[in-house]
């Protein structure tokens, strides 16, 4: 019990801490004093930058985005919700925005300029470097719950004719980041996807063996047309930490990470249990208060004229009630049903 005492202690400091940093942030942008409140963000961890930028308005987040490097800038804008990222790039100019979506993965830049108009798409690509804005472009196509909408298309794809010392020298080469490195794809020469090698086997094999010795054949993939639910399905079915995603042809176009599946099963739980609730999927806890009415008052209007209709078709029995009393707890019992369903 001390030690679960101490670590409610540590984690009440480090909410203070992190309230302190948004205070100290929005005194100094009300005094125009960003210089301030930028050294106060970058002086946070990783972790509690993210958090500390995702509490101040939108206003005061577009003001201090841009002047951020473009690597923290990245860092912080992938980790906020689908609707604040976009409620964001709307007030961020294109040259920064394009700064920073460079530094992002490209299913993360895709999913951002996916919500801005086609007009604004192209300025910001425009802005992108050469490649990253070419990589983004591909994923664009696809609709975003389908599995070409939650793909990357930054993956390393290796041949049956190489060694597994070839291998991972492309590897090293390469560079890839912890969510794509553990499984490596084996293409032909028209990229048809014909194997997988996972990193353990390649790094204990002889460095002349060749790949198509170590590869398994057996490859479970998705179309890019496939439903994310489908994809979280299957991930959850097999236990993959990454899965392959090819085009009619079977040739390999992108990966699903981990990370998005689990966005996926997130976004798919949330809106089931809305669902569940009779609220729509598209509302929030904290939605904007003109968007709740917007979407409540025309149903509640409904629901004041029907009750108005019930009380005067229960008026039209007072006499009836009189004589039978017990009948008086009906509408009750009715108007809760009615609410119920």
């Amino acid at each position: 019990m001390p030690e679960q005492a101490e670590l409610e202690r540590e984690k009440e400091l480090e909410q203070e801490q992190r309230d302190q940093a948004v205070e100290t942030i929005e005194d100094a942008l009300e005094r125009n004093d960003v210089g301030l409140a930028l050294n106060t963000l970058e002086a946070l961890e990783d972790d509690d930058k993210v958090e500390v930028f995702d509490e101040l308005e939108v206003e005061a987040q577009a003001e201090l985005l841009p002047r951020l490097s473009p690597e923290t800038g990245a860092d912080i804008l992938v980790e906020l919700h689908e609707d604040d990222q976009n409620a964001l790039a709307q007030r961020v100019d294109d040259e920064s925005l394009g700064e920073i979506l460079d530094e992002m993965e490209p299913d993360d830049a895709a999913d951002v300029i996916g919500d801005l108009s086609q007009e604004r798409q192209q300025r910001v690509l425009a802005e992108m470097d050469t490649e990253a804005a070419d990589d983004v472009r591909a994923l664009l196509i696809y609709p975003d719950e389908s599995a070409g909408g939650l793909m990357t298309n930054s993956f390393l794809a290796l041949r049956p004719e190489m060694s597994a010392g070839d291998a991972i020298n492309a590897l090293r080469e390469w560079g890839p980041n912890n969510e794509t490195a553990y499984y490596l794809y084996v293409v032909d020469r028209d990229r048809h996807l014909v194997g997988i090698v996972s990193l353990r086997m390649l790094i204990t094999a002889k460095p002349t063996t060749l790949l198509r010795e170590l590869m398994n054949p057996d490859v479970v993939s998705v179309p890019v047309g496939t439903d994310q639910e489908e994809c979280a399905r299957l991930r959850h079915r097999y236990g993959f930490l990454v899965l392959p995603v090819v085009d009619a042809q079977q040739r390999l176009v992108g990966v699903i990470t981990a990370d998005d599946i689990v966005d996926v099963i997130e976004e798919e739980a949330t809106e089931d249990t809305f669902r569940l609730s009779g609220v729509s999927d598209e509302e929030r806890v904290f939605s904007p208060i003109l968007v709740s009415m917007k979407k409540r008052v025309p149903w509640l209007i409904v629901n004041l004229f029907t009750a108005f209709l019930a009380a005067w078709v229960y008026n039209l029995f007072t006499g009836t009630v009189d004589a039978l009393p017990f009948l008086a707890a009906l509408p009750s019992i009715v108007a809760g049903q009615g609410g119920n369903a």
